[in-house]
Parts: C-alpha cells; structure tokens; sequence
C-alpha cells in the first residue's frame, strides 16, 4: 500500500520534532541550572579570589560572634563582682559559660539554615556564589559539605566538650575522630586552594557539589 505524500511528509517531521525534544531533554540533564540563571546556562567555576572573599567573610563572623561572647561574659561578670572585688557566685560562673558555648552550636544552625534557604553561607552570598550539587550528588549534598567544612570545626569540638561532660560512652571518641578528619581535610583543602585552586576541596569531593557563580 502506498502511503500518500503528505503522510511521509506529516510522518518525517513528527520525528524530527521528537529527535530534536529527546536531544534538548539531553542538554537540561547535562547542563547545570542554578537560581539566579534564567537562561538554564552552565554555570562558571567560582575564582579563587571570590571564593577567598567568601571564606574570610564566614569565618570574621564565626569569630567576631565568639568574641563578642566572650567580651560579654566577661563584662557581665565584672559588673557581677563589683568589677573583679568579689568572688563571682556559681549561677554567675554558669550564666557567664553558657553564653560562650552556646557561640557554636548557634552559629552552625545560622549557616545550616543559609545553605537550606539560600543554597549558600552568608558570605557566599554577598560574594554572588551558591553551592552546586552535582549531577551525581547526594540529596543533602550541601548539608555534608557544611558537616565536612572547615566551618563547622568549633560545633564538633563544642559537641565533644558536651559529651565528654555528660559521661556519654564511647561516642564522644566517635566525634573526636571526625572533628579530626574535618580538621585534617580542611588542611588539605587549602593546601589544594594555594596551590591548585581549580582542584575541589576534600568536603567538596566527598559531598559532589561544587562552588559556582550565580551573578
């Protein structure tokens, strides 16, 4: 039977039209879209010189909140002791402590909920950078990396002061060794920023994600 033209014709550009669908379907799986880009386009390696900007911005405040903690306890208890003449009462001591250990875990939830909300820290932002997961990336991918970052050190070692405090058996050790393997790897990572700053960092690696511009 013989299939009139118009058919071959309808027939050959229906299957055009599928091919050119399976191959644009092809390019979004490959290509990496990221908020901030409407146009769906591979987004750029973030430089080195941003991502320093960003690192030194979370760190300033990871150390500016402890020192105004600190600066607090310490005005507190003066003002508490009649600057320094009497010996400070224990619920002073203990209000004084906690407000130093509660530096750590507090900053960890802010950055926690930065990365949630805005898929970046807060200096990551003001720089125009997000955290990428990558095509193979776990689905907390980004909640790893802050785990594995650098960043989070001073909450293991709060958590492990608060374990050890609380007798805990045996886990305590457990948090030791990762605080150790994420002291270890952010070394390691910075060596690799020195040296090789298009190489992903270790929480990088191990999370799959990767620091890219989004403005």
């Amino acid at each position: 039977m013989r299939v009139p033209s118009d058919a071959r014709a309808s027939l050959a550009s229906s299957g055009r039209t599928e091919v050119r669908d399976i191959i644009a379907r092809m390019m979004e799986i490959r290509t990496l879209s990221l908020p901030g880009d409407p146009t769906g386009s591979p987004q750029a390696l973030a430089p080195r010189g941003r991502r320093a900007r960003a690192a030194i911005t979370d760190f300033g405040r990871l150390f500016g909140g402890a020192l105004v903690a600190f600066l607090g306890s310490v005005t507190y208890l003066l003002i508490r002791t009649n600057w320094g003449r009497y010996d400070a009462s224990d619920i002073d001591s203990a209000l004084a402590g906690a407000l130093l250990v509660a530096v750590p875990p507090t900053v960890a939830a802010w950055l926690l909920l930065s990365v949630a909300e805005h898929q970046a820290t807060p200096g990551q932002r003001r720089v125009g950078l997000i955290i990428a997961r990558r095509e193979d990336g776990w689905r907390g991918a980004r909640q790893l990396r802050m785990a594995l970052h650098p960043l989070s050190l001073p909450f293991w070692v709060w958590l492990i002061t608060m374990l050890s405090l609380l007798a805990v058996p045996v886990l305590p050790w457990i948090v030791v060794i990762w605080g150790a393997l994420v002291g270890l790897g952010g070394l390691s990572s910075a060596v690799l920023f020195a040296f090789r700053p298009r190489t992903p960092a270790l929480h990088d690696w191990v999370a799959r994600t990767r620091v890219v511009v989004c403005r």
